[in-house]
């Protein structure tokens, strides 16, 4: 039995909008895969260039982001891209995203920080103790683990200096598992640090015995490789990072801050008229690492206050932390 005429031209034009719609999708999802950036991190209220390494770039090409910024493109070929980007100063210093995108491309989120200190590139050639890289602090380093072999920087520091030093990986989506280690120019080893308490990000804190040059060693435990790190040096002390990230609407969660800090550090805690509550610390530059994160949580009940939308640095406690500090959100600075 032959089919009416209608119902072939009918099946004619569902089978063309068929294709037509299988191939805008392939279309949508096609990707631009991004192997590189540099530097990981803005800086707010100043103007930072950036160059991505990818495949399939081209004009126009568009930056998007979980946060305002201003583009400049500078130049753009296949594989690389060069921008001039500034954002607000308001912008909250920690972890946050951005994509290139194309008429017909989009690439995956790429995590990276906002942060206020200086970037300095990994130099490549400095996988030995004999040929660290020479840096001055405060710095943060860009750079990306190289399976078994470490990267060596060299810092000078004057006696009873304290530095900070804060390996950022996992939060910024890397994979790698990072150790951090201090030597002396002996080869004496002063400092050993694997993980935080709350991941694999290695953190340390280190008081020089004596004036001269120190070596600041990190490198991949697993020896996995091309794992992209940023290494946050400064005077600053080190934030905890906050565990656990997300609370029950219902339930009011304690702070913790790190002790002796009494002196720079004041929390504010409160309530607002939306059910909110919120943290707020006051303090020096630089002492708000990126990875601090102030969430807004759900309350029940209780005073009404000011909103305070803000980080914290501090950490969200949970039943591993044997410190006792609370803080109380009825109480005022």
């Amino acid at each position: 039995m032959q089919l009416p005429r209608v119902w072939l031209l009918l099946g004619y034009f569902l089978g063309y909008f068929a294709v037509c719609l299988v191939c805008d999708c392939k279309s949508l999802l096609s990707q631009i895969p991004i192997t590189a950036m540099a530097p990981q991190a803005l800086a707010p209220g100043k103007t930072t260039r950036v160059e991505w390494t990818a495949s399939a770039l081209k004009t126009p090409l568009r930056v998007g982001g979980s946060f305002p910024m201003e583009v400049q493109w500078i130049h753009i070929e296949p594989n690389k891209a060069v921008a001039d980007i500034r954002i607000p100063e308001t912008v909250r210093l920690g972890p946050s995203t951005l994509w290139l995108a194309t008429e017909d491309s989009i690439s995956e989120p790429l995590t990276i920080l906002i942060d206020d200190l200086p970037s300095v590139s990994d130099n490549g050639a400095n996988h030995s103790p004999s040929q660290p890289q020479a840096i001055s602090i405060p710095c943060a380093l860009d750079g990306r683990s190289d399976a078994a072999q470490s990267d060596f920087y060299q810092v000078r520091l004057n006696a009873n200096t304290t530095i900070g030093i804060d390996c950022v990986a996992e939060r910024i989506g890397s994979a790698m598992d990072s150790v951090l280690r201090i030597w002396d120019t002996s080869g004496k080893m002063l400092l050993q640090s694997d993980d935080s308490d709350s991941g694999p990000d290695s953190q340390a804190q280190f008081t020089a015995p004596a004036d001269g040059d120190y070596l600041i060693e990190i490198v991949d435990s697993r020896y996995a490789g091309d794992g992209r790190y940023r290494l946050r040096i400064s005077d600053a002390p080190v934030s905890p990072i906050p565990y656990p990230l997300a609370v029950r609407p219902s339930e009011l969660p304690s702070l913790v801050s790190r002790p002796n800090e009494s002196d720079e550090a004041r929390w504010l805690l409160g309530r607002s008229a939306g059910s909110r509550f919120s943290a707020l610390q006051r303090t020096s530059r630089n002492r708000i690492a990126p990875h601090s994160t102030g969430v807004p949580f759900d309350t029940s009940g209780g005073n009404l206050g000011q909103n305070h939308s803000t980080r914290a640095d501090g950490s969200l406690r949970h039943r591993r932390d044997p410190r006792p500090n609370h803080f109380d959100p009825n109480a005022h600075p």
